[in-house]
Order: structure tokens, then C-alpha cells, then sequence
């Protein structure tokens, strides 16, 4: 068996959230079933029922009350496409964020909003609150270091009175990406490393 983190309570799509209705955490024990259905579908969510019960070796009755008894748990989320987005003309950069103890969670999801509004053309990949060095970060997409400068200016401006210091990071190489390797990694690790 596998045990997965979930978040359990929370409406991704708005990232608009009360301090009343913050996530709760606790651990969803995937049976072995669960986390066959879970590997085909990372691979590959369009796949059909009948493709999905084929790889696993499940019923195609079983696949379809896994997958309803996991998207009811929010172990599934949702569904989206695996993007190329070097392809798309984008780096990944993160920010790093330390903030002073009066920063919160209702003021973080404002952040992060400020990074999903299209005017910037960022692409929003995670945000997060962590505990270490860093408390807050964001990952996301930008055509080069000034347009991914000027984001985190958009990003951090409005609240300079409760972040100490940001730092921004970029990614070289995309190993994985949503639980899926780049093919492309090897190569782009010998362009960059002259091998």
C-alpha cells in the first residue's frame, strides 16, 4: 500500500479562501487497485475505461467506482493536459519568499492570484507555504529572467511591508514534471554541461 498526502476541503480553481475554510491534511491509504488505476491515469488521462481496466487488469466496473471513489476523497482533483511549455517559448522560474509573521494565508492566496492573471502571461505551475529558510513559493512560467523579473515585482510590490526578502531561481533543466519525465532532460544536460 501507498499512503498519499490530501487536501481535503478546498476548491483549487478560485484560490479565494477564507481563514474560516482553511485545508485540513490527512492520509488517504491507496489499496493496491487504487494505485494501479492512479499510475495508468498519470500517464495517460484520456485513456478509456476499457484501456484503463485492460492495463491494470481490473473490470471495467472496478475502474469506474475507483476512480469516482477517489475523485469523491479529492485523491483526483482534476484533469489536465502534460504541457511542453519550453516549447511554448517559457522558462520555469521559482520565487522564494521569507515573510514576517503577519503574513497569512488569506494574503498569500492574493499573491498567488496576482500570478494566474493573464496580463503578465505568467503560467502558474505551484504555490506554496512551507517551513525552512523560505516560508512561500511560487513556480511559474516566463519568456526570460526581465519578464519573469517584472512578475515577481508584480507579485511582491503590494505586499513589501510583510515579505522580508524574495529570491528568484531558475530552472535549467525539467526533470519531471507532474510525476512525467522529459525525454528532452539528457540532452539539455549536455548542452549545458558541454558533454
Amino acid at each position: 500500500m501507498y499512503i498519499l498526502n490530501v487536501v481535503i476541503g478546498v476548491e483549487m480553481t478560485d484560490f479565494e479562501i477564507d481563514e474560516k475554510n482553511q485545508t485540513s491534511s490527512s492520509n488517504y491509504i491507496l489499496s493496491d487497485n487504487e494505485s494501479k488505476v492512479l499510475e495508468v491515469l498519470k500517464k495517460n488521462a484520456r485513456m478509456s475505461l476499457e484501456q484503463i481496466a485492460k492495463e491494470t487488469g481490473l473490470t471495467r466496473q472496478t475502474v469506474v467506482k475507483i476512480i469516482k471513489k477517489l475523485e469523491d476523497a479529492n485523491v483526483i482533483l482534476g484533469y489536465q493536459p502534460n504541457i511542453n511549455y519550453n516549447l511554448l517559448g517559457y522558462k520555469i522560474f521559482i520565487l522564494l519568499a521569507k515573510v514576517k509573521p503577519d503574513f497569512n494565508f488569506k494574503l498569500m492566496s492574493e499573491a498567488v492570484n496576482r500570478t494566474r492573471i493573464g496580463k503578465k502571461g505568467a503560467m502558474l505551475f505551484y504555490a506554496g507555504y512551507f517551513n525552512g529558510t523560505y516560508d512561500f513559493y511560487v513556480a511559474f512560467g516566463a519568456h526570460d529572467l526581465a519578464h519573469a523579473t517584472s512578475i515577481v515585482n508584480y507579485i511582491g510590490n503590494p505586499f513589501s511591508d510583510v515579505i522580508q526578502e524574495i529570491v528568484l531561481e531558475e530552472a535549467l533543466i525539467n526533470i519531471a514534471f507532474n510525476d512525467i519525465f522529459n525525454p528532452m532532460a539528457i540532452e539539455q544536460f549536455k548542452k549545458i554541461f558541454n558533454e
